[in-house]
């Protein structure tokens, strides 16, 4: 391929189709960023950052399940409370809060027709689970509320793994159609 500069660099593609340069070209800085299996989806799908490929040390290449590309700031993360809180919820509650949230996160990221019927099906799923009954005011709504600002933070994976976890924890459809999102 030939660069912007007009300097010629020849790519090869390693097993999982990340492409990179050949030990012999003249590659720049940019083009010597190995893409792995971790950076599919940056920056609101992939995995933490690589420690190793930050310090240039990572062994793994295109094979590497950690992100390759920089990130700009630390990942906010669900911390234990969040998690129990939501473990805690009827699933038909924990959809209903998780929902919009992920909705919006991943309509933000992409509004392609895959991802919006994709989207549709989760919808469906999650309006099909029994209802609950009203929570009292308080401490509970409380919780929601601190919850929901909690994963509003979080990353787009982040959302999605945790619908899978609690919302979706033992429906095998709910979780496949998560994991197509998780794919885009």
């Amino acid at each position: 391929s030939t660069s912007p500069g007009g300097s010629t660099s020849t790519t090869k593609m390693d097993a999982v189709g990340a492409m990179y340069p050949s030990p012999s070209s003249d590659a720049s800085e940019s083009e010597l960023a190995v893409i792995s299996v971790g950076s599919i989806g940056h920056p609101h799908l992939c995995s933490r950052p690589c420690l190793y490929f930050a310090s240039g040390t990572c062994a793994n290449g295109g094979g590497c399940e950690f992100c390759h590309h920089p990130h700009t700031k630390r990942a906010a993360y669900l911390d234990k409370k969040h998690r129990e809180a939501l473990q805690d919820m009827p699933q038909a509650q924990a959809k209903a809060l998780i929902f919009p949230v992920l909705r919006e996160k991943a309509l933000a990221f992409d509004d392609s027709p895959g991802t919006v019927k994709a989207l549709d099906e989760l919808a469906k799923m999650c309006r099909k689970a029994p209802g609950t009954a009203a929570q009292p005011a308080g401490r509970k709504a409380r919780s929601e509320r601190v919850v929901s600002s909690a994963l509003a933070a979080t990353s787009l994976r982040m959302v999605l793994i945790s619908l899978k976890r609690t919302a979706f924890a033992g429906e095998a459809q709910g979780q496949a159609a998560v994991e197509i999102l998780t794919q885009r």
